[in-house]
């Protein structure tokens, strides 16, 4: 883990483009638990493979094959999926594919089009 500091927000993406892998930790409450994480998606859109809490939210979207899920509040497996990804780069790629992939099929351009079709639907 590196700390830059502060730094312009302009240069995030190029800074965070250059992690291993990219972790999405919060408390699950009943609020959180329907919510998925815009960081996720700043990681997938990257390319970067994911490390992130499990909710309910976030299992609409992505499964195991796109996402590496942990327990939240459960530091030991938050451990064990940083250490599994580290010793396997194929799943680190093999994961960012997969989340790319998602992101494919659950785009605003698609959610626009399937809103549309539905309003002609309901008024001809």
């Amino acid at each position: 883990v590196y700390i830059k500091g502060q730094v312009p927000v302009e240069q995030l993406p190029q800074i965070i483009s250059k992690a291993d892998i990219g972790v999405v930790n919060y408390t699950i409450s009943q609020y959180t638990d329907e919510v998925v994480s815009v960081k996720l998606f700043e990681y997938v859109i990257l390319g970067i493979p994911v490390i992130s809490v499990r909710t309910k939210g976030t299992e609409t979207y992505f499964d195991n094959s796109a996402v590496s899920f942990f327990v939240s509040g459960d530091e030991d497996n938050l451990v064990d999926c940083i250490v599994d990804l580290y010793r396997r780069p194929q799943k680190r790629q093999e994961l960012a594919e997969n989340a790319q992939k998602v992101l494919l099929t659950h785009n605003g351009q698609r959610y626009r089009r399937d809103y549309y079709e539905l309003i002609d639907d309901l008024c001809p």
